[in-house]
This record gives C-alpha cells, structure tokens and sequence, in this order.
C-alpha cells in the first residue's frame, strides 16, 4: 500500500474491506466462543444438577423408627402421627432459639415442603397440624 497521501480509491476500498473483514471477523469468533462458553456453562449446569439429585436421592431416607421424616423449609423434622404428612400441609413446629427470636416464643407454623431428609443430625419433633380454615 502507498502512504495515506498517495493512496488510489482502489487500495483505499481495499483496505477498507480488509479492515471491515477483520473486525466483522474478530466479532463473528468473539460471539461463536460466547456461545459455545454459554452452552458449555448450561450443560455442566444441567449435569451438576443431575448429580446431586443422584446424590440426593442415594442418601435421602424417609422414615426414623416408625417417625416419618419431613424437610419444612430447609430443615428436617420427625412426625411421630398419623396420617402422614404430604407437601404442602401445615405443621405446628417446636419453638428453638431462632424462632424465638424471628416468631415469638411457642409454637410456629410451617410448611411441608419435601418428604425425606438427607440431613443426618438429630431431628425437632413436629408438634401436630396446624388448624387451617376448614378444620
């Protein structure tokens, strides 16, 4: 190419075009590797999940000497009563020390959210039903 001063229209477009080519490539590969990134993150997203439901499901248990084992929240109790439990039922919990501090002293209310339990520490013991409109 000539200098800036001598340049012909033609090595002008030229260049131009190089230059266009150049950037609407770096572009094009900018993009194409964000969306094989993306993809990539979705599909180890995807497996992560799958593996820890694996794992879930391998050391999830249900049941403590005849107790049913419930999750309210992201915490496990036992029910010691019948009929059992089912999600989304409401439940009377034993007061602890958060609760005092977030509910009041006594009981409160919760809700069933998943049968079973992978926690394997001591578990509260449900206190009964909550009384609901119709009951």
């Amino acid at each position: 190419m000539a200098c800036g001063i001598h340049i012909t229209d033609h090595e002008r477009a030229l260049s131009e075009a190089y230059q266009r080519g150049r950037r609407e490539g770096h572009s094009g590969g900018y993009d194409s590797g964000r969306s094989t990134a993306r993809q990539e993150i979705e599909r180890l997203q995807r497996r992560v999940a799958e593996l820890e439901q694996h794992l879930d499901d391998a050391q999830r248990y249900y049941e403590i000497n005849g107790d049913q084992v419930v999750e309210v929240g992201k915490y496990a109790y036992r029910w010691r009563g019948q009929p059992p439990l089912t999600v989304g039922e409401r439940v009377l919990l034993p007061e602890n020390w958060v609760s005092q501090m977030t509910e009041g002293r006594g009981t409160f209310v919760g809700e069933v959210t998943r049968l079973g339990a992978t926690y394997r520490g001591h578990l509260s013991t449900i206190v009964g039903r909550a009384r609901t409109d119709r009951s």
